[in-house]
């Protein structure tokens, strides 16, 4: 599975205004387009087929993680040591994992409960005009703009040993 890591982001110009990236790249957005298209080759055997299913769900989910579309610099945050609740974290463990660990401890201690009512919640938020947006945008070029426009709103300012809180977890939490 080594193979797919380069797959799994996608570098940009951290000064650059717009995403620039040829079809089939060999990153996360490429990574989406042959799975797609893999997954609806009716050629390919069910196996196969499974397989891109899991892998355009697994690229689909990085591709929408702002630390995945980020500047090479950084190598998605993975590298910065920053301090979360005052506790030693990455940016990017922060983004993966911190900001909706501390979310779910602040809705209980019982894991099923607290992730559906989460869960809940979300899905109840979703406004039937961005429900709409999100069934018609399918470009996996779109989406990475809109996390690089997050990423650049949100993690780009990050710096080395940077203490975050108590304001940029409620400033962070509705972008994860």
């Amino acid at each position: 599975w080594a193979h797919l890591e380069p797959l799994h982001y996608v570098n940009v110009d951290p000064d650059g205004t717009a995403l620039r990236v040829s079809r089939h790249c060999k990153c996360v957005i490429g990574a989406i387009e042959i799975e797609r298209d893999r997954l609806a080759a009716p050629a390919k055997g069910r196996t196969d087929r499974a397989l891109a299913l899991r892998l355009v769900a697994h690229f689909v989910g990085d591709v929408h993680q702002p630390l995945h579309v980020s500047h090479l610099d950084g190598r998605g945050g993975t590298t910065l040591d920053v301090r979360f609740d005052g506790k030693p974290t990455t940016l990017h463990r922060l983004w993966d994992s911190g900001l909706i660990a501390r979310e779910l401890r602040e809705r209980g201690r019982k894991r099923g409960p607290r992730w559906r009512s989460w869960a809940h919640s979300l899905s109840d938020a979703v406004t039937p005009a961005e429900r709409a947006q999100w069934t018609e945008s399918r470009d996996p070029r779109v989406w990475a703009e809109e996390s690089l426009a997050l990423a650049r709103a949100h993690t780009f300012e990050a710096r080395e040993g940077a203490a975050f809180g108590d304001a940029y977890f409620e400033r962070s939490l509705p972008v994860v």
